[in-house]
Formats: C-alpha cells, structure tokens, sequence
C-alpha cells in the first residue's frame, strides 16, 4: 500500500527531477518498506531455522523483548538507509534527470542497500536449504521405520485383560499379550497410581456397570469380547469397575485402541459389533516442503535480479550517453521493479495450496493485482522516453552555414526554409539537454542567431505521442481482409505481412522480393509491380524507397499505401505503361529501436565500425557513394549524421543500391520519401549547383507539389521545390544525389507534411498523407510518361 501511494505520487508531482525534495520524499516511501521486508524475510528464516532444528533453544533465544526489539532495528535501518538523500548525498551525475531509485541515490549508497539486502537473500537460500534436506531426510526415516514394523507386526493377536486381581490388599490390573512381541505398553490419563483404594465401594462403582474383562486385537484390528474365562468372571465379581483403559502402542503407524465401557456395549444390539480402528490424519509432509520451496524461490527469483541489474548500472559509465546504461535505467524503472514487487502477489497464492483456500485467496489477490496493475501501468507509461527527461527544445534562426557545422552536434528534429520562416532565415528546432543547454544557448547568443524556448520537457512531448498511439490502436477499426489500416502505425513484422498479403492477393501484378537481411538479421521486403514482370524494356521504371530514417514513421504507410493504389487500379495508366520499385521499409533495425526504445532514433543499428559500442548506427542518408567523406563533420561516429566507415557500409543501403541498379537503364524517377517539412529537393545538395536538366527537375518537382496542394490541409504548408543546398545546407553521401550521379534524370527527396507535430505526426493525420501523397506522386509519374 505504501509503496502504491508513493508510485501516485510521484507521477503527479509537478517537478520530476531527482534533485526535487519530494521525490526525496517518493523513492524513500518506495525504498523503506522494501528492504524493511527483505530484511523481515530473512529474519523469519533464521526464526523458522532455530525453531525447527533446535527447538530446545527457541524459546530461550527468541523470547517476546528480543523479537520486538529486532523489529523496531529493521525498521530503523530501513528508515535510514532510505532517507539518507535528505542529507544532501545525491547522485549529482543524474541529478536533472527523472525522479528513479538509481537517478536519486548515489553508487556507493546503492552499492550499500544492495549488499545489505542480498545477505537475507542468500541467507534465506542457505537455511530454507538445511531445513528442506533435514525434512526430506526425516521423512525417509519415518517411511523406512513404517515399513520395518509394520513387516513385523502381521498377524500379531494383542489381548488385554481388565479387570482386577487383589494383590495384598490392592487392587491392580493387568495385560496380557504374546510374549514373542515385544510391544510397548503405556499408560493412559485415566489409569492412576495413586488412586485412593479404601474409598467406599458405593463411590466407586456404579451398579450394573462392568467392564468386559477381555478384549482381542486381531490382524484386522476389530474388537471382539470373551466370556469364556470362569476366573476372569470371578475377578469381574470381586473387583468391578466403571472402565479401565491401558493404551498399547505397537508403532504401527495410524491406529488407536478404543475400549469401550459396558454400559456403551449394554448400548449396542449386537454383542458382536466389529469396531474400525480410528485412522489419524497424517500431515502433508510434501506439502509443507513444496511451500517452504516456492516460497524461498520466489522471493529469490522476484528480488535478485533487481540487485544484479542495479549493481551493474553503478559501474556503468558515461550514464547518460551510454546506451547500454539508458537500457539498464529503463529496465529497473520498468519490468524488472515490477518483477520485484510482484513477490507480493505470488506469495499469498503460494501459502493458499488448498482448493478451498484458493478461491478465497485468489479473490483477495484479484483485487490486489488490480491496482498493482493500475500502478505499474504508470509508472511504466511515465519511464518511457525518461532518456529524454529535462530535455528542451529551441528553436533557433540563423544562417545555412551554421547549421551545416551544427548538425554534426546537435540533433535537429525540423527545418524550416528561409522562405518559409517568420524570421525570414533558417529556421531549426533543435534538442538540447541539460548538461549541453548553457554551452550552445551561449553559442547561440555570440553568433547573432536568436533562439525561442518551445518545450522545456521533450519527454512529456513523446509521452503525448504515445497516448495519441495507444487510443489510435484501441480504436483502430477492424478488417477481416487486411492486416494494414491507415490509421495507425505497424511494426517491422506487421508491414512484412502486409507486403507478403498483397503479393498474395495480385500475383498476376506484384513480385514480392526478400532482398536481404539487416545486420540485426531482419527480412528486408520490397515490391515490384508490373503487368509484364518486368519483361518489357521499353517500359519506364520509377523507385521509390522509405523508412531509410527510423524516427520518419510515417514515410513507410505513404509506401505501402502507394502500392495498394497501384494494385487496385486506382490509376491503371500508371501500371500498364510504368513498372515500379517500392522499398516500404529500408531500415527495420533503427524503426524497432524507435518504436520500442529511443522515439528519435534516426541511424541504422551496425556495429561495424570504430566506437559502435559506444555509438552504434550509420545515417542511412549519409553512406551512399556521392562525394561521400568530403565533410569531416559526418565522420564523428557518434553523430548524428554519421556516414558510416565506407560508402554503402550498412546492408540497407545496399539493398536499395542494388534495386536502383537491377534496372538502372530504364529507370527514370527516384524519390526517397522523408519527414518532414513539405519540400521537393533536388541535386546536387553538396554544393548548390543544378544538373544539366535542373530546369526539368524543377518543373516536375512543381508539377506534383501543385496537385498536392489541391488535396492538402487548409493549415498545412504548401510544398517548396528546390535545390536540397539553397532550400537547406550542404550534405554529402545522399542517395537522391547518387541516383542522379548514376544518370537517372529524375530524383527527389520528398519531405512529407509534419503540421505542428513535425516528425511524431498523430496517427490521425496518416490517412490525409498518405492520400496526397500518391496524388503528387501520380502527377510525377504521369509527366514522367509525357517525356518519354
């Protein structure tokens, strides 16, 4: 319950930074209780240890003063080790970051907590050990004494003789039973030493009340009674009681001898009634031992990879930059804390091992795994994108040449044309975190480019985007004949499918190529569409490829929406006189790793290349073979721009290579389609120059902005055409300026629409893009066929 409050809490508070006193206050909640019951864990295993392997010294060990006074220490020291960041020792490294256990103490403390709480663990794994080997070993004991005696004890007749004989004046009673078994006779409560003989016989006897004098314990263990014996009777005559019990203990397991008194046989009508030995429930030794396991099991399982994992992210360098420690950070905020406090749930359902204790737990857990769930559903929604925590977006005007030195340091996430700006000068809206804000806001300020505060949390920013996802996929509208709608967005595996549906649906027009693997070894797929299977030479060919930037989800649906387009008929000029190349998905690597770990992911995922442990990725954008490696600017491994150790190093690059070259002859119209920005941009962006053809470049790139404009948005922007280094900054190494090198006579960059999104457009608008972007690129393709 505490630590429920305290994940609400935390998730409402205003300030998220670790620095904050009040998540101070929220991870001690968190921290007290956990390791108060880690350390309560072990306390009871050294209580369970003492009182079953040496029960003589429990009670003087563990008297009622000592346990309480052990509690309150627990308490103490968990309260303490807890609070301690309230003094001022704070991780100072992680200080701007979000409000976590790993972000708020400091490694040496989190070493400290760490060590202190696997001791009980261990210690709960060693004792529970010794006792569940002692008990196994007590139980084939027990089995194998059963087992002897019960071989020995078989067809053995015990007869007991009650009564009395007076002896000097006492009275006394006797048992009689075969002397070749040697059974163990014991004496009950009702039989007494010193019972008082002179008493009156009118106190001690009731009349008409005599006990049977012999009763016989045959194999089967039924009582029968004898009157055969003319002695016995006369003893029953001078010495009568109300009934006399002697217990005989066999050791065999499971039985008791019951004798009844004679006015319980006057009871009976038949004096022959057979009597069933009463059987003793036995305890469920195993059941016991399984408890014990699960119990001691489950805590280890649930808590010792929390240890681990946080031990290892205290040793872990450059935390903040380190995607291996981003990983780790994600992981104990998320899936692995819950694996921990999922030991509350698991263990009352242990404890509940009978049937009908079951339903009744089960219930009770029900009710409680609603509200975990209800938390940890928050606190896992709030510890995505927390790499992305204190940081702030700006945007910030000033000169192309600028930003080309920039873009190598800072990672721009728009940009703006000079035409299109307020400011009349490019315009970029940048990311900049904490720790980097104060040195580039002074650059900024000493170079005359003003600069405008957009967002101080990028987090919350992709937080918002990720509840637009969620409610786009609850109410994502069905279709039995279709894995794809355009309202949402898919992962790698999901647009494979679809690819492979649509080949399976047109065969007669769409070839669906596996044309490789990406270094993390994901298919890579893409089609060629044709009523002639490409037979027909004189037909044009027009490549169109996507998703070579993983952040730009929304390039691919565009893709895939062309190729439905295109096998429905929408436009059949455009499939009986053209063949098409469509790469839906260049870089399935990068687009999982945005969807699933870092939303501004924009490189591959090789490490092919010096630094890639650090600074894995190449910019797909970057490796093509144009003069590649003639800005040193893209030869920084970790930057964002990075060009990769070669041209065409990535396997991705490649496979769209070796698509454009499979029909270079014919091809005519390349464009690769980017987010975002609305712009057509031609060669030659590393220098500003045109082609020889620059003026029918243009022409066509304002053909299709023109039909796009009558279908767009009244708030969108409309379309600027362009040379990508006028309109922009010089870049190198880009595939729209290789394709033009290797003589097709017709390549864009298309920058799709963002709105006021940018990139991280809502699923929402995904129909209204992918729309008008097949009528634009319809218009390209129909002037294509007007030239040739």
């Amino acid at each position: 319950m505490i630590i429920g409050v305290s994940i609400m809490f935390g998730v409402s508070i205003e300030n998220p930074m670790s620095c904050n006193p009040l998540c101070i206050f929220q991870i001690g909640m968190i921290v007290c209780p956990a390791m108060v019951s880690i350390f309560t864990v072990g306390f009871i295993a050294v209580d369970r240890y003492i009182y079953i392997l040496h029960g003589l010294y429990y009670q003087k060990w563990f008297t009622t003063t000592r346990v309480r006074i052990s509690i309150l220490c627990i308490w103490l020291i968990g309260i303490t080790l807890s609070f301690i960041p309230a003094s001022g020792w704070i991780n100072t490294e992680l200080r701007h970051s979000r409000c976590y256990y790993v972000t708020l103490f400091p490694g040496s403390l989190i070493l400290l907590n760490s060590l202190l709480s696997i001791i009980p663990i261990v210690l709960v794994a060693v004792l529970y050990t010794i006792i569940l080997i002692r008990a196994l070993r007590n139980v084939r004991e027990i089995k194998t004494t059963i087992k002897n005696v019960g071989a020995k004890s078989t067809n053995n007749e015990l007869r007991i003789h009650m009564g009395g004989d007076r002896i000097l004046g006492k009275y006394t009673q006797s048992v009689k039973y075969p002397t070749s078994n040697k059974f163990k006779i014991q004496r009950t409560a009702s039989f007494n030493e010193n019972y008082n003989y002179n008493r009156p016989r009118s106190e001690i006897f009731k009349i008409d009340e005599k006990s049977r004098s012999t009763v016989n314990l045959n194999e089967r263990n039924d009582f029968q009674t004898s009157n055969s014996s003319a002695d016995n009777q006369n003893n029953r005559d001078s010495c009568e009681s109300e009934f006399s019990i002697y217990s005989i203990s066999s050791r065999i397991p499971e039985q008791t001898v019951h004798v009844m008194s004679s006015e319980e046989s006057r009871n009976k009508k038949t004096e022959g009634t057979k009597r069933k030995v009463q059987k003793m429930k036995e305890p469920n030794k195993w059941r016991a031992i399984i408890i014990v396991m699960l119990t001691s099991g489950s805590f280890i399982f649930t808590w010792m990879p929390f240890f681990i994992t946080v031990i290892f992210f205290v040793f872990c360098e450059e935390k903040l930059t380190n995607p291996k420690c981003m990983h780790l950070r994600m992981m104990l905020s998320g899936p692995i804390a819950t694996l921990a406090f999922l030991n509350s749930i698991l263990n009352p359902m242990i404890y509940a091992w009978e049937p009908s204790q079951v339903r009744r737990i089960s219930r009770l857990v029900v009710k409680m795994a609603r509200w975990i769930t209800f938390l940890l559903f928050i606190a896992v929604t709030h510890a995505r994108h927390e790499q992305y925590e204190g940081h702030s977006l700006y945007r910030v005007a000033g000169p192309s040449d600028q930003f080309q030195y920039l873009e190598a340091y800072i990672d721009f996430l728009s940009i703006t044309p000079a035409a299109k700006s307020t400011s009349r000068q490019l315009e970029v809206l940048m990311r900049l975190s904490s720790e980097e804000k104060g040195k580039w806001l002074k650059y900024f300020e000493d170079h005359d480019m003003p600069y405008s505060l957009v967002s101080n949390n990028l987090a919350q920013v992709l937080r918002a985007e990720d509840s637009y996802l969620m409610r786009s996929k609850e109410g994502e509208a069905e279709d039995t004949n279709s894995t794809m709608t355009w309202d949402s967005y898919y992962n790698a595996e999901e647009i494979n499918k679809y690819i492979d549906e649509m080949g399976a649906k047109y065969p007669d027009l769409i070839t669906v190529i596996n044309a490789g693997r990406s270094y993390e070894g994901r298919q890579i797929k893409y089609v060629r569409i044709s009523t002639t299977r490409f037979e027909n030479l004189r037909k044009r060919v027009i490549v169109i490829d996507a998703g070579v930037h993983a952040r730009e989800w929304v390039t691919t649906p565009v893709a895939l929406y062309l190729i439905k387009q295109l096998a429905e008929g929408a436009d059949k000029l455009l499939t009986e006189n053209l063949d098409w190349i469509i790469i839906p998905l260049a870089n399935p690597d990068g687009y999982e790793y945005s969807i699933n770990e870092d939303r501004l992911w924009r490189k591959t995922r090789s490490k092919s290349h010096a630094g890639s442990d650090a600074c894995p990725g190449v910019d797909g954008n970057r490796n093509f073979d144009f003069d590649w490696g003639s800005r040193p600017d893209s030869n920084i491994a970790c930057s964002i721009i990075y060009e990769g150790p070669s041209p065409f190093s990535e396997p991705e690059t490649r496979i769209i290579r070796d698509a454009v070259l499979s029909n270079l002859a014919r091809t005519s119209l390349y464009i690769s389609l980017h987010s975002y920005g609305n712009m057509f941009l031609y060669a030659w962006g590393t220098n500003g120059t045109l082609p020889s053809n620059g003026l029918s470049l243009h022409l066509a790139g304002i053909i299709m902005a023109t039909a796009i404009e009558e279908v767009k948005l009244e708030k969108a922007d409309s379309y600027i055409v362009g040379n990508a280094a006028n309109v922009l900054y010089y870049t190198s190494g880009t595939s729209r300026d290789w394709t033009r090198g290797m003589g097709i006579p017709f390549t864009y960059t298309m920058e799709l629409p963002g709105y006021e999104y940018g990139f991280l457009v809502p699923p929402t608008y995904i129909k209204q893009i992918v729309t008008e972007s097949f009528v634009g690129i319809a218009a390209g393709a129909r002037y294509v066929l007007s030239l040739y």
